[in-house]
């Protein structure tokens, strides 16, 4: 939280193509599969004469590079509650103090709700996590659900295991609920606008050095050890010839995913909007279970219902098991995405709907559906993106002859580095980065079409 907060204050002193590109590394870092830069890191350390590598392998080891993973995440959180303060408060406040002042009385108190919740994001990210702590021989609570049922292949168990996981999670977001949650939903929030504060040549100057510092070791380091691992661009074709097969398995499984999540919860969303939030809750609350409880946890769940003779069984065998089970496991998040979006959207609009006698199928294609595009299509992205570094999920329900790139990384990676790791690794990245930069070419062009559409 603290590296998330310094990041995203600091932006508001940044021209702004510097802090897109910054967002765009911060992005680029969360969504890059962890176990690549765990890797990464290792073999960066391995360089140092006099280090011993053995010590990464440990409780701190793994802190530091889950912390420089999911720092992206509250500097998100905080930039987009700075983008919702007015300006002329940041100014005022600019003038009259310093930036440790203008944190403390203007951001501080705007940017806690925010704040509060990039960093349950973040705890709830790191307590079910797998595939981290087992890369650094971490004995994690959901590790040991993974070991055994792997020893004794009773499911039953494994879910008993994973209640207390499951309580644990369930506390901190009713804690966040009451304390930050309600605060966040009767808070009112001006319309984001890019903000820019003036600072001196030196002030700036040491912003930027502290910024370029922080995502050096978070984005850069790993990806040049990536680049200038044992690979060399002309294997990288052999690679891509020889896991076609998984790499198809890979973006079919995203893509299916995120078009089938996407569906559902825009399509829900809208359809149950108005109806009592008692029932609202209840089918939220439903939803997070999924995504709130371990990889392993979910796979064993997953295995448990279906692995039965019958129509469930048949079901079981094939690989639209792993896509059921990435659709129950990530549908949480666009579900709360598009009900923050519906609410977004000026009333004005359903009430002139209403009037004119317009149904409620036109209203969605017509008015709900271009205006929740752009939040559709970041929503889908990270969804997408989530969905193609799966590992905790995947790898228990695959059936056989059915391997996706990320497992078959992280399977390789066990045994050590090698040409064809650091190749599949690089291939990842670059298609997470060139993922990410166009849909942020698309994002620009819709939020610009949308907003010519509400000042029309």
């Amino acid at each position: 939280m603290v590296l998330g907060v310094f990041s995203g204050v600091s932006m508001l002193f940044l021209p702004r193509w510097l802090r897109y590109v910054l967002l765009y590394a911060a992005l680029l870092t969360f969504f890059v599969p962890g176990y690549i830069y765990a890797s990464a890191w290792i073999d960066l350390v391995s360089l140092v004469p006099g280090v011993d590598t053995t010590q990464l392998f440990s409780i701190p080891g793994a802190i530091i590079v889950l912390s420089l993973i999911h720092f992206p995440v509250t500097t998100c959180a905080t930039y987009t509650a700075c983008m919702h303060i007015e300006q002329e408060k940041l100014e005022v406040a600019r003038m009259e103090g310093s930036v440790v002042a203008l944190y403390r009385h203007v951001v501080l108190p705007h940017a806690t709700p925010f704040v509060a919740t990039g960093g349950l994001i973040v705890f709830l990210l790191n307590l079910g996590t797998y595939t981290i702590p087992s890369f650094f021989q971490v004995n994690t609570y959901s590790i040991e659900i993974f070991t055994l049922y792997n020893a004794f292949h009773n499911p039953a168990s494994g879910l008993q295991l994973a209640l207390p996981l499951m309580g644990c999670a369930l506390g901190a977001i009713l804690l966040w609920w009451v304390v930050i949650g309600r605060q966040l939903s009767q808070t009112s929030y001006h319309s984001p606008k890019v903000v820019l504060l003036k600072s001196g040549a030196l002030s700036r100057g040491v912003i930027i050095l502290l910024m370029g510092i922080l995502f050096l070791f978070s984005i850069g380091l790993p990806l040049i050890m990536v680049v200038l691992g044992e690979v060399s661009f002309t294997y990288i074709g052999t690679v891509w010839e020889q896991s076609q097969h998984e790499w198809l398995s890979s973006l079919s499984l995203a893509f299916g995913t995120t078009l089938g999540i996407v569906l559902i919860s825009s399509i829900g969303t809208y359809c149950l909007d108005g109806w009592p939030r008692s029932i609202s809750f209840g089918i939220v609350l439903l939803l997070c279970i999924p995504f709130l409880i371990s990889g392993p946890a979910w796979g064993i769940g997953v295995i448990q219902f279906w692995n039965h003779a019958g129509w469930r069984g048949t079901i079981y065998d094939q690989a639209i098991i792993v896509f059921m089970t990435c659709v129950g496991k990530y549908l949480f998040v666009a579900w709360i995405g598009l009900t923050f979006a519906l609410r977004s959207i000026r009333k004005e609009y359903d009430d002139a709907a209403r009037v004119f006698g317009v149904s409620r199928l036109r209203q969605y294609w017509s008015i709900i559906l271009p205006l929740t595009l752009p939040y559709s299509l970041v929503l889908g992205v990270v969804i997408f993106l989530m969905v193609l570094g799966d590992v905790d999920s995947v790898l228990l329900v695959s059936p056989p002859g059915y391997t996706t790139i990320p497992v078959r990384v992280y399977n390789l990676m066990h045994y050590g580095s090698s040409a064809m790791v650091s190749s599949m690794a690089l291939l990842m990245v670059m298609v997470v980065g060139g993922v990410l930069a166009t849909v942020s070419v698309l994002i620009a062009c819709l939020t610009r079409g949308r907003r010519q559409m509400e000042d029309s």
